[in-house]
């Protein structure tokens, strides 16, 4: 591994170590009950709030809106206790919570009213990739990436996984040290976007390439940044790749070759060390260019 990739490597797992505390928030704002918790005007009678908790229910509900977080939670916990609660109640309940606990910064028990909504059988449809998302997302803000990750798959396979699903599920594989973990996911993505004709993130190629160093697969190295250089032809990236062709024996088979690396290097401004050229000046000259040399040098 070359030292401008150990360099890439540890910035990527520094760049990639935060997520925004408001994109949690905003997320969980989202599922604020948008009727009161009341049977009045719920056509499904599976799905009402019961008489015995439709009053703490509206009262918890009154509360989020104007914004007096704790009240709404103190009302839910006796809701919550009330042994005639059905399991509606108990969804509304969690519905509810996980708005208050997350506008308190209570990501904890946030993220349990918002896991507790997805298999509970009322989250609708049209909801879920909402309510599956919010639990990646706190999870990962919690650390707890093994959940980041199963719940940030579960919307890669229900179909409905964003570009912020995605960059949160391979971070996560990337954060707990799961290198191939990291590489499959990440790759899958790149893949998918080739296929459709779209360029692949920049972020996705640079999780390859770190992944690659991790597992010390020089191959896997080379290619990461052949696709770096393809799609995002910078020079830090060309230089990575080139010094990293010019390291491989199997790679410089013979002087030949390793003049055209080295002119290639030339062409793309990313030659600057001084044995480089002493090098190239003298095998261009047993290549019977001493005219090239002689500029080389």
């Amino acid at each position: 591994m070359n030292a401008h990739s150990q360099s890439r490597a540890g910035i990527l797992s520094s760049k990639f170590a935060t997520f925004a505390l408001g994109v949690v928030i905003a997320g969980a704002a989202g599922f604020m009950a948008s009727k009161p918790a009341t049977a009045a005007d719920d056509k499904d009678k599976k799905n009402v709030v019961s008489k015995e908790l439709a009053k703490p229910l509206k009262g918890a509900q009154d509360d989020l809106n104007n914004k007096k977080y704790s009240d709404a939670v103190a009302k839910l916990q006796e809701a919550e206790s009330n042994p005639k609660k059905t399991p509606y109640d108990e969804h509304v309940i969690n519905q509810l919570a996980g708005v208050a606990y997350a506008r308190m910064s209570d990501y904890a028990n946030a993220e349990k009213a918002f896991a507790a909504q997805v298999d509970d059988g009322f989250t609708d449809q049209a909801d879920l990739p909402r309510v599956v998302k919010a639990v990646a997302q706190i999870n990962y803000q919690l650390k707890n990436y093994d959940r980041a990750i199963e719940y940030g798959n579960k919307a890669v396979k229900g179909g409905f996984a964003d570009d912020e699903v995605n960059v949160i599920v391979g971070q996560a594989y990337y954060l707990k040290g799961d290198w191939k973990g990291t590489l499959s996911f990440e790759q899958a993505l790149v893949d998918g976007d080739i296929k459709a004709g779209r360029t692949p993130k920049d972020q996705s190629l640079q999780l390859i390439l770190s992944s690659c160093v991790k597992l010390e697969d020089a191959g896997c190295e080379t290619k990461a940044l052949e696709n770096l250089v393809a799609y995002y032809p910078k020079p830090d990236y060309w230089k990575q790749l080139l010094y990293t062709m010019a390291q491989d024996k199997a790679t410089n088979s013979s002087d030949k070759t390793t003049l055209q690396l080295y002119r290639l290097m030339s062409e793309v401004d990313v030659l600057n060390r001084p044995d480089d050229y002493t090098e190239m000046a003298q095998l261009a000259i047993e290549a019977g260019s001493p005219g090239e040399a002689q500029h080389v040098l």
